[in-house]
């Protein structure tokens, strides 16, 4: 168990990298010192920001791409500028312009669901994925997602500070270990997670009286990491074989325990099954074990919908539009979090299989 990433989020009153901005950036490595100086592995450090809100037209891309610029100075490679709605059409020219930047876009399903902007998202998708520069994996739709996730592409600001996101699926199968049933993987696994996190929460709560930065919270998601041994999926099988406990239960067991963990919690703090970085669950796709309604049926009673899912290159808006709309039911029925994020792969086909090169991704089959 790993933090993959801390979190910061930063809210602009204008797109202008003046003194309050800088003196943000220069707290944030005290934060992430003081955390590897507590003997924790710290993977990755982020900034999520509002800038969105500020870019109207091609010349404020132009003008944002200087954030990357201050963001690397201070060591921060990942940043998401944050909710893209009205101005959904500068998507394609910020991915197109920056480097490591992700965005998100918010369908409501609230008291109903937001059809126009299900539409407006599926062409978004087909536009990123047209600069064929793989840019799909820095956006989401997300529907119903709470505010601090550490987790891109779905994070977005509301609030300046931290939260942590965790990569764990190693401390599953300590939690699983000689289990053969339903209670005693759950109460296992809320027992050893409540642990580590109350520890981690001791140290968050210190580091922000230190630097003066609210702590906001831990998503206390299940997240893997790509090796088989920090997979998630890798222990629903273990179950199923030990236990008798078949994957929807899994699922369920999973999403249970990490809401029953007693810190403060932000973002999705459910499952996570994202199919090109599970090496597991890309693997039973691959042998047609699962499928894109499969995963969403698992995201019922899961918490995060259908993640890093390489589809076709030549996938129709429709065929986008009618999976986003599937999640989006599930979102609305149940006023839960999903998110959803296609990878369309160019030149290739249903069937075939990816060829990423990107150390953030396996690969597997194409789902259509």
């Amino acid at each position: 168990m790993k933090i993959r990433t801390i979190t910061f989020f930063y809210l602009f009153k204008s797109l202008s990298f003046d003194n309050r901005f800088l003196s943000f950036l220069s707290r944030i490595e005290n934060v992430r010192k003081g955390f590897e100086e507590s003997g924790i592995e710290v993977q990755t450090v982020r900034l999520t920001s509002n800038a969105a809100d500020f870019i109207k037209n091609r010349a404020d891309v132009a003008e944002s791409v200087i954030l990357e610029d201050v963001a690397e100075d201070f060591g921060i490679t990942f940043l998401n500028y944050g909710l893209f709605n009205s101005n959904i059409s500068m998507l394609p020219e910020l991915f197109n312009t920056t480097k490591n930047v992700s965005a998100s876009t918010k369908i409501v399903c609230k008291d109903s669901i937001d059809i126009k902007m299900i539409k407006k998202t599926s062409a978004i998708i087909k536009d990123i994925s047209n600069l064929k520069k793989n840019k799909n994996f820095n956006y989401c739709v997300s529907m119903n997602i709470r505010e601090h996730t550490p987790f891109y592409p779905a994070s977005f600001a509301s609030e300046e500070g931290f939260s942590i996101g965790y990569e764990n699926g190693d401390i599953i199968g300590q939690a699983f270990k000689n289990v053969s049933s339903y209670e005693k993987a759950l109460k296992n696994l809320i027992g050893i997670i409540n642990k580590e996190y109350k520890k981690i929460e001791k140290i968050a709560y210190s580091l922000a009286k230190e630097s003066g930065l609210k702590y906001l919270g831990v998503d206390t998601s299940f997240a893997p990491g790509l090796k088989k041994s920090d997979s998630v999926f890798e222990q629903f099988d273990y179950l199923k074989k030990n236990a008798g406990i078949d994957y929807l239960s899994t699922a369920g067991l999973l999403t249970d325990a990490a809401k029953r963990v007693n810190v403060k919690r932000a973002g999705y703090s459910g499952l996570m099954l994202p199919v090109c970085e599970d090496i597991s669950l890309a693997k039973k796709c691959d042998k047609g074990e699962m499928t894109i309604e499969r995963i969403l049926l698992l995201s019922s009673v899961c918490g995060c919908g259908l993640d890093t899912v390489p589809v076709s290159g030549n996938i129709t808006a429709e065929r986008i539009s009618s999976i986003l709309l599937n999640a989006a039911t599930l979102s609305y029925k149940w006023q839960k979090p999903l998110s959803v994020r296609l990878l369309p792969v160019y030149g290739k086909r249903a069937g075939e299989r990816t060829s990423f090169n990107s150390p953030h991704l396996v690969n597997s089959i194409i789902l259509e």
